[in-house]
């Protein structure tokens, strides 16, 4: 796991460096410190996935570091083993949780998903399904957005899968479509944790 947490730190330097437009060390410190602080919090084993949009995440962290910090100590503090199916609101219309239990899917039974008003935190805490990830780009809309259920579906030009278990997690913006579920080998039985953390700047 030491070295999980080593890879993931280093692809996230190399990311910051290419991908953050900054203007001098003083802001790059800050954003690679903003960006990278659950790299070394303690009890938070799983590394981000490389998909993980930095500029973003830095830009939205920015905004509501108190929704992002609690999000991250929810999945830190609890025992997500043993935890119950079901809601959990921590902050009023910003911040809750979804924890599921369900078997991963044939990938003509999933489509690409977007939402508008929460960034997902994904996290598989038993089992292992395959997790497709584009930029909303190129794509063909199959279900428009539906502002009450926050969602939009997709078809894409290509597939980008992502291989999701208990080493990594997730974090899909409005601007990342993303197509979970999808069964590795087996329709297996999958625990998944869901964090919808309300983000700014695409209603």
């Amino acid at each position: 796991m030491n070295n999980l947490k080593e890879i993931g730190f280093i692809v996230l330097m190399l990311m910051v460096i290419s991908c953050a437009k900054v203007n001098n060390a003083m802001e790059m410190e800050k954003i690679v410190e903003e960006t990278l602080w659950f790299e070394t919090a303690d009890g938070l084993e799983m590394v981000p996935d490389s998909t993980l949009n930095v500029g973003e995440f830095h830009k939205q962290y920015q905004l509501n570091p108190h929704l992002w910090n609690r999000a991250f100590d929810f999945m830190k503090t609890r025992d997500l083993t043993n935890i119950e199916v079901g809601r959990y609101d921590l902050v009023p219309d910003s911040l809750f949780v979804i924890i599921d239990e369900y078997r991963s899917k044939d990938e003509d039974s999933t489509r690409y998903e977007s939402h508008r008003k929460y960034a997902d935190i994904q996290y598989l805490i038993k089992g292992s399904e395959r997790i497709g990830v584009n930029a909303l780009e190129e794509y063909e809309v199959v279900v428009p957005y539906d502002k009450n259920k926050d969602i939009a579906f997709y078809e894409m030009p290509e597939d980008n899968y992502r291989l999701a278990n208990q080493d990594r997690f997730f974090v899909f913006f409005p601007s990342d479509a993303h197509r979970p579920c999808v069964k590795v080998e087996e329709n297996d039985l999958v625990k998944k944790i869901v964090i919808k953390v309300r983000v700014e700047g695409f209603q």
